[in-house]
């Protein structure tokens, strides 16, 4: 029994179609032109497809950026492509599974980072504040725990503000100026020796202005810190006035964690006269004198 096979191909331009023997094979050449048989587009069926495998054709040419779709059943259709990127203006590469969707995200405001929300898109956060309890290793930092063996690299050309205190264990080089913002306390006298005094400065450094009265006993005047030291600072003092009215060998300081007492062992007649002070705290991990 001889079997015959018709294939009718209408195309447009010369079209060769070739196909394989044994003709009932699953391969068909689609060649363009009658005696080019080396560039051709090739149609094969899956190996082990599972029985016949046919598509139906729309029957228009579709729209521009339109694409083949099918309903499962053979049947394909132009559809428009749905969702998509667009707005990207950097340079990136974006990254998407399956099942996840990726939507616009609104332009954040300045200081603001790009944060992920659990079951929705990403959007432009404020960071919350914190507290940095470790350190990971990256340029100018030492991995680990920080602790006073840490090791920390701060740009001291931006404004940084620390809040409690810090122990440096080496020196200290600026080509600037050391401030400070910290404000001193109140100044008491004696009322006899010292009559009247006022301070201006803060818990460092400042002047303090006094009026004494004329007594061979002395006199003082108390300096209340506006923050207590830690322990009793060291507490420097020069006077910043000339004239008999201050006799410095007569004049010393004594000091506690709250305040420091400038002493006379006598005093002048009635003047009024000041004294620089510088306070420094020693570290007493290191010791005090």
């Amino acid at each position: 029994m001889k079997r015959a096979l018709f294939i009718f191909l209408w195309f447009a331009f010369p079209v060769r179609a070739q196909m394989s023997a044994p003709y009932n094979a699953t391969v068909i050449n689609l060649a363009g032109g009658e005696t080019d048989l080396t560039n051709y587009l090739q149609i094969q069926a899956a190996a082990g497809s599972g029985g016949a495998i046919k598509f139906a054709l729309p029957n228009s040419l579709g729209t521009n950026l339109y694409f083949l779709q099918t309903d499962g059943a053979g049947n394909l259709t132009w559809a428009a492509a749905g969702g998509g990127l667009s707005g990207l203006t950097t340079n990136g590469v974006v990254y998407a599974t399956a099942s996840t969707t990726v939507t616009s995200t609104a332009a954040g405001t300045t200081g603001q980072s790009l944060m992920g929300n659990t079951g929705s898109a990403p959007t432009f956060q404020t960071a919350p504040a914190g507290t940095v309890t470790a350190l990971t290793v990256g340029t100018g930092l030492t991995g680990g725990t920080i602790t006073t063996t840490g090791t920390v690299a701060l740009d001291l050309t931006r404004a940084n503000t620390w809040t409690g205190k810090q122990t440096i264990s080496a020196d200290v080089s600026t080509s600037g100026h050391l401030l400070t913002t910290s404000t001193i306390g109140s100044t008491a006298n004696d009322g006899v020796g010292v009559t009247a005094s006022s301070v201006a400065g803060s818990d460092v450094a400042g002047v303090v202005t006094m009026t004494t009265a004329l007594h061979a006993g002395g006199g003082t005047c108390t300096i209340t810190f506006g923050t207590t030291y830690t322990a009793a600072p060291i507490v420097i003092l020069t006077p910043a006035t000339t004239g008999g009215d201050v006799n410095a060998a007569s004049m010393w300081v004594t000091s506690t964690a709250t305040t420091f007492v400038i002493n006379f062992g006598s005093t002048a007649a009635a003047t009024s006269f000041k004294v620089n002070y510088i306070v420094i705290q020693p570290n007493l991990m290191h010791g005090s004198p």
